[in-house]
């Protein structure tokens, strides 16, 4: 909670040739330093378990893979993940064993799956014919929350994790994206299509 990371347009120059960097902002009135200095395009970073490393997708070659390096800005970047498809976003699970990752077509935007220290690369975990991305595991690690386009707009839904085939629950109801958990797993935010953030209670489970 005393760091924040954020991706930043670069001004000044015209569409299409402006670079994208990840920083880290040192929460609240410390400074803002840059962590990434390859690619063209670095976004959606997201923090490691321990807080050590932020993650990024980074433009490269015509597509995007998911790259690491540390949020003290020491050492070099390395590759975590090079799936053969453009990375969107990713997710590292609050224990430190898992990462989820958002993958873009063809076919359909897909979300793959990791265990570390097992697995050599991530693996199919949602890959329906429509579209599934945004994954976000619960703080205890027993949900994955995510949005699918299977009934015709974005909504936000949430399964068991790992095993998503035990069940299925609509969350959002008239559009929902970029869904978050509260640092208890209690709640589960999200973005509505009318711009308001929501929030809903997830104390009882998602059944309830």
């Amino acid at each position: 909670g005393t760091r924040l990371a954020i991706s930043i347009v670069e001004a000044g120059r015209g569409e299409g040739t402006r670079r994208t960097d990840v920083r880290v902002k040192l929460m609240d009135r410390g400074p803002v330093s840059r962590l990434t200095f390859g690619g063209d395009r670095n976004e959606s970073p997201a923090w490691t378990a321990d807080g050590r490393y932020v993650s990024y997708s980074s433009s490269r070659d015509g597509r995007s893979t998911l790259w690491r390096r540390r949020a003290d800005g020491v050492g070099t970047e390395e590759l975590v993940a090079d799936v053969g498809r453009s990375v969107v976003t990713a997710d590292w699970s609050a224990d430190g064993a898992w990462l989820v990752v958002s993958v873009a077509g063809p076919p359909s935007r897909d979300i793959l799956v990791m265990k570390l220290g097992t697995d050599s690369t991530p693996r199919p975990l949602l890959a329906e014919s429509h579209e599934e991305s945004q994954p976000t595991l619960s703080p205890d690690g027993r949900w994955l929350a995510y949005v699918s386009n299977e009934t015709g707009t974005r909504e936000v839904f949430v399964r068991p994790f790992p095993a998503v085939d035990q069940g299925k629950w609509q969350i959002s109801q008239g559009g929902g994206q970029s869904p978050l958990w509260g640092p208890n797993g209690r709640e589960l935010f999200f973005r509505s299509d009318n711009n308001t953030v929501d929030v809903v209670d997830m104390a009882r489970g998602p059944d309830l």
